[in-house]
């Protein structure tokens, strides 16, 4: 007797979306209770870069960039471009990769590798996250997996998994947790503003240990 597929995820909403951007990744992190943090060594690259969406996975061979171009326009709009480049510091994205994603509507893009055209990415407002800077030229011969799971440091990423980023690094909320994430994140926030009022009027806490 074969085993009954699982039900498909419905995707998130624009506004769970917009929610997990306004409460950042150290809220959701804290308050979801989840192990979604991804390696501090993946940094927006321009200030004040913030990007929430669903994973686009995409895998490249190292020093590659032919399957980051392929992700690019094959993206739905909307997404989070999450690419493995395989290590070594090469430019594997920059201005013109970062022009065809906006004109393709892919919100961000966050890369275990390095990237260059720092300010010109800035300057359009790209959200970029990634472990550097180089400019070295990347090959375009290897078409890698796009649509497929991959791993960001230590972090599997999965098509539809939530992609939040901001100055405080990068966390992954699995598709099945999204609702779970958001509803811990948002009784984090409210908690923590309540605390910090009572600071702020000068009723300072008792230190806690755990």
């Amino acid at each position: 007797m074969s085993a009954e597929p699982e039900p498909e995820l419905a995707p998130p909403t624009p506004d769970q979306l917009c929610d997990f951007a306004s409460l950042g990744t150290s809220t959701v992190y804290e308050g979801s209770g989840l192990d979604c943090w991804v390696d501090p060594g993946i940094r927006p690259v321009w200030p004040g870069a913030r990007v929430a969406g669903p994973a686009f996975p995409a895998r490249g061979e190292r020093g590659d960039n032919l399957a980051l171009q392929y992700a690019m326009r094959e993206a739905p709009p909307g997404s989070v471009i999450v690419y493995d480049g395989g290590g070594g510091e090469f430019g594997y994205c920059g201005e013109i990769l970062a022009s065809v994603a906006l004109v393709r509507g892919v919100c961000g893009l966050v890369i275990d590798g390095t990237v260059r055209d720092i300010d010109e990415m800035a300057g359009m407002g790209f959200p970029v996250f990634a472990r550097g800077v180089a400019m070295r030229h990347a090959a375009k011969r290897d078409p890698g997996t796009r649509g497929e799971p991959v791993m960001l440091g230590h972090r599997m990423v999965r098509m539809g998994d939530v992609v939040v980023a901001d100055t405080d690094g990068v966390v992954v909320v699995a598709a099945e947790q999204i609702s779970l994430a958001l509803d811990g994140a948002i009784a984090r926030r409210d908690f923590e503003r309540d605390r910090l009022a009572k600071i702020r009027s000068g009723a300072i806490p008792p230190v806690k240990s755990e």
